[in-house]
């Protein structure tokens, strides 16, 4: 049975460290100013009530309301920004913290680990992946905790000032959700989890064009080189296009209901005028709706922009945890200062059909050795094994009569000097090369 995937902010907690209550904190002050942020509104019905309902105007009665609902925005967002900044901290931690830790697991991984996987591609799934986790912990977590809680508030107001215009201002927010979930189904799922993989590919696809370029130009492979580099481009493209079209219809319908609370509430109101209603008091209240109805579809775009970033985030946590997976190798104790290698019914496969097939061979101190064969046959893989690139599916390899598996880390790597084939400098001198 295949055990439940752990949410986003569960695989993302263990890099936090020591500051994970910075993130507690500053959810709870982002849901505090979504609250305060809010209240102006109360204040803001009070005046226009007061400027219709009553023939003389108490000025007094409305600087204080005013400065009330000034006070109330003021702190919101002074709360929010110091939310943000603990976020913020929290983020780079955790940045930080997948970082380093990557680096650690990457520093301990046998050499067959990086035969082939360019290393273009595996900074960049680390770093940009790393990166991709800071805006849905530095703003869209906070924002989040926001979201569920300034919806609550303006339902409260719908009900509060006018029970029936209140139903026909949350007619569109209804509608909007519907449409916002047609948006989010499987089929589109699965085409955005396609564009991301092709764009993962096209970045590290350019990174190693643009390294590469020097030695292209200097072969004259410059079209041949490209061709790849441009397929991958107009993939990508064609993909886009079908994504972004899905969305069309629907998000044109969604913009459009979200923010048509005057459609639905002016019949409303006239209804309410023509059977006994109050002019007066339908008309102060219509005014506060036509203020705080539209502000549903900012929460409902703010969720779907929280899901697209959690989305993000989980998507780069996967890259990072399947481009690290590896079986990493298991060390002795041991040093030796004898030399000699010997292969005993060594057997071994990349995966498929097996490349050496019970393979045995003893080359002596002071030999001079030389593998020939056909291109395939195995004479990279035998040397590979004798560095211990990859562990063998069976048989032994000894050097200096100890099995290379008993061997220290550092001891085994001072035995093996090797020329690779392709040869992969670093920034540094030819001397440290």
């Amino acid at each position: 049975m295949k055990s439940k995937k752990k949410s986003i902010l569960k695989r993302l907690m263990p890099y936090s460290g020591k500051k994970s209550v910075l993130l507690y904190m500053a959810m709870l002050m982002s849901a505090v100013s979504g609250i305060m942020v809010l209240m102006p509104m109360v204040f803001i019905h009070r005046i226009v009530n007061h400027l219709i309902l009553n023939e003389m105007v108490d000025f007094a009665y409305i600087k204080a309301n005013a400065i009330y609902a000034a006070v109330f925005s003021g702190l919101g967002l002074f709360i929010y920004l110091i939310g943000l900044v603990l976020s913020h901290i929290f983020a780079f931690e955790v940045e930080d913290n997948i970082i380093k830790t990557s680096v650690k697991k990457l520093i301990n991984k046998p050499l067959g680990y990086f035969d082939d996987k360019e290393s273009g591609r595996i900074r960049n799934v680390i770093v940009s992946g790393a990166s991709e986790t800071h805006s849905f912990l530095a703003h869209q977590l906070p924002d989040m905790a926001m979201t569920m809680i300034s919806p609550i508030v303006l339902i409260v107001f719908f009900f509060m000032f006018n029970w029936k215009l209140g139903l026909a201002s949350m007619i569109p927010m209804i509608i909007g959700m519907i449409l916002m979930s047609a948006m989010m189904t499987s089929e589109t799922k699965k085409m955005k989890d396609e564009y991301y993989v092709e764009l993962s590919n096209l970045s590290s696809q350019t990174v190693e064009y643009v390294r590469g370029i020097p030695v292209v130009k200097t072969f004259a492979q410059s079209v041949e080189s490209f061709d790849k580099l441009y397929s991958l481009i107009i993939k990508i493209k064609d993909h886009v296009l079908k994504l972004t079209m899905s969305y069309t219809n629907k998000m044109s319908w969604f913009e459009t209901v979200s923010t048509s609370t005057a459609f639905f509430l002016v019949p409303v109101a006239l209804l309410l005028i023509k059977f006994n209603g109050n002019l007066s008091n339908v008309v102060a209240d219509s005014v506060i709706y036509f203020l705080i109805g539209p502000a549903f579809a900012i929460f409902i775009m703010r969720t779907a922009t929280i899901t697209q970033f959690s989305y993000f985030a989980e998507l780069a946590l996967d890259k990072i945890e399947k481009i690290l997976e590896f079986d990493d190798f298991v060390y002795g104790n041991k040093t030796s200062s004898d030399v000699g290698i010997e292969f005993k019914n060594v057997s071994f496969s990349y995966g498929g059909e097996n490349v050496l097939d019970n393979i045995s061979f003893q080359i002596n101190k002071g030999e001079r050795v030389a593998l020939v064969g056909s291109s395939g046959s195995g004479k990279t893989t035998i040397a590979r094994l004798a560095a211990r690139f990859y562990d063998i599916k069976s048989g032994e390899i000894y050097i200096g009569g100890t099995n290379i598996k008993d061997f220290e880390k550092e001891a085994l790597m001072k035995k093996i000097a090797f020329v690779f084939q392709n040869s992969k400098l670093f920034k540094m001198s030819l001397r440290d090369n």
